[in-house]
């Protein structure tokens, strides 16, 4: 970590002034596991990047408990809470019936997981994400700030197409 620290510049996003807390916690979750950090960023589309889950978990323990519920002002904790309570039970019931999902089994493990899945698959798969769990990708989307699905590039070969548009007649 120290040598990660020493080497690397760490930049806040617009203007953000970034602390030695910051900068020591950034290293730290970097430095866990650094095959797994490879493996995450070799596929940028994978859908597993323990980066990102970390990170998530590091944002939702941000009010001192890890709930599944990252800061947010008040008037977004409701749908928030709504949201993400309804796709986690969602998830829960698909893990039971058919785990192949944009959003990774451990997910259904509890809140906290699905929140950091979810992160995952936002930045991973934003196409699919927001195509299959639209309500939840505007969620993840108004607390990151970022619309992923507007700079990915179309889903690999293989992934479900997304449902065909009504037609009128």
């Amino acid at each position: 970590m120290q040598v990660f620290v020493a080497e690397k510049h760490f930049e806040g996003c617009a203007g953000h002034a970034v602390t030695e807390e910051m900068r020591v916690t950034i290293a730290a979750e970097a430095c866990l596991s650094w095959d797994d950090v490879v493996r995450g960023a070799r596929d940028a589309a994978d859908g597993s990047n323990v980066v990102l889950h970390e990170f998530a978990h590091q944002l939702d323990q941000e009010d001192g408990e890890s709930d599944g519920a990252p800061l947010l002002p008040p008037t977004a904790l409701r749908t928030w809470g709504r949201v993400l309570g309804a796709e986690y039970e969602r998830l829960r019931e698909e893990v039971a019936a058919d785990p192949r999902s944009v959003l990774d089994a451990c997910g259904a493990t509890d809140r906290p997981e699905f929140f950091a899945v979810a992160t995952e698959s936002f930045f991973e798969r934003p196409l699919q994400l927001e195509r299959e769990h639209p309500e939840l990708y505007q969620q993840l989307k108004q607390f990151h700030g970022q619309d992923p699905a507007r700079r990915a590039v179309p889903d690999r070969p293989g992934t479900p197409a997304p449902p065909a548009a009504p037609t009128s007649s």
